[in-house]
């Protein structure tokens, strides 16, 4: 359950309609992070059509149709991954992406690549681009309003229509000085605390403590495309 809900946040944190997700006492996830590289206290995805990133408030926002969403294609993945520099590391959104992914590519005449990352780990390749997965990652986002995809009204669980069928793919290079995670430089990592033998019970109490977060230390160093349907 704790996994679960650390994976929600880095996507979701201080986001979304859904009170879990945006107490203030939450780290900020993906979603936010980006949303704040136009401005400390911008809450929207602001970007600009595919193939007009010049013209985007937010220029790492890539917006795949105006108030619609519109199929995937690896010319508009390329695109993504080219607004991170100085190189895109990983590819991040739902198993519907991967599903997607793995379609176009045998379209192409290719498949993606199957691969071990260094602790010998099965990982799947684009390219030179690690393709990760996560469940935190849902198809349900709702669709832009012209161009600007709203982060406050975000119901993470409602059910997926036409209106709100948007899956969030993110481009990100990951690194101390890109897309990293962080915790407390001086209480860093898991802690326990024994808090001793209760009075009450037959039982001992330990206080497990992590204060964890996520950062954005580049501008470039990550990348979101809304208004893409994954199985159009």
């Amino acid at each position: 359950a704790i996994a679960n809900f650390f994976a929600n946040l880095t996507i979701h944190g201080r986001t979304t309609a859904t009170s879990t997700y945006n107490s203030s006492k939450n780290f900020k996830g993906l979603l936010r992070l980006v949303a704040e590289l136009e401005g400390t206290s911008i809450t929207d995805l602001d970007g600009a059509l595919t193939g007009d990133s010049d013209n985007a408030n937010n220029s790492q926002v890539l917006v795949r149709a105006s108030a619609a969403s519109g199929a995937l294609t690896l010319a508009y993945v390329d695109e993504l991954m080219d607004l991170v520099r100085p190189s895109t590391t990983h590819l991040l959104s739902s198993k519907s992406f991967r599903r997607k992914m793995n379609v176009l590519a045998r379209a192409a005449g290719t498949n993606l690549v199957h691969d071990n990352d260094k602790l010998g780990m099965p990982v799947t390749m684009y390219g030179d681009v690690v393709v990760l997965t996560s469940d935190a990652v849902l198809n349900n986002l709702d669709d832009p309003s012209t161009l600007v995809t709203a982060l406050t009204t975000y119901d993470t669980t409602q059910t997926r229509a036409a209106t709100n069928d948007i899956t969030p793919l993110f481009a990100m290079r990951i690194a101390d000085d890109g897309v990293s995670g962080i915790t407390s430089a001086q209480n860093g990592m898991i802690q326990t605390e024994d808090i001793g033998t209760l009075q009450n019970k037959d039982a001992t109490r330990t206080r497990i403590k992590f204060y964890a977060g996520l950062a954005v230390f580049n501008k470039l160093s990550i990348a979101v495309m809304t208004a893409c349907c994954m199985t159009d």
